[in-house]
């Protein structure tokens, strides 16, 4: 006849480098959640102002539209620089390709529509 022995599981203890790790890994996930949401709190204040200036009226549909065309390109921004992270001669070019581009199109926008530029 066999006998079973009871054998108790020890977790073992996590050393504090995978403590701080954990902790890390936690406040990157809360600051990039904090960083939309601050975003979206201020989004629509910021239209509100905006469009009467860009000559759309600041209506709640014009809001939406507008706010949810930016919020995409927040979003389109926030995974590139995810996606780029941990390769800093790769995502330093891109950036500043991005960058240039972004000014660019920026005056080249304000020419077209007349706006003073500088």
């Amino acid at each position: 006849m066999k006998q079973s022995v009871a054998v108790e599981a020890v977790r073992p203890r996590l050393t504090g480098a995978q403590k701080r790790g954990f902790w890390t890994a936690w406040a990157g996930w809360a600051l990039d959640g904090m960083d939309s949401v601050i975003y979206a709190l201020v989004m629509v204040p910021a239209l509100r102002e905006l469009l009467p200036n860009s000559g759309i009226p600041a209506t709640t549909a014009n809001i939406g539209y507008y706010g949810s065309l930016l919020f995409a390109l927040f979003l389109i921004g926030w995974y590139k620089a995810k996606a780029t992270t941990g390769r800093p001669a790769k995502s330093g070019a891109q950036m500043l390709v991005i960058g240039i581009v972004s000014a660019l199109a920026g005056f080249g926008i304000a020419y077209l529509v007349g706006a003073p530029v500088g």
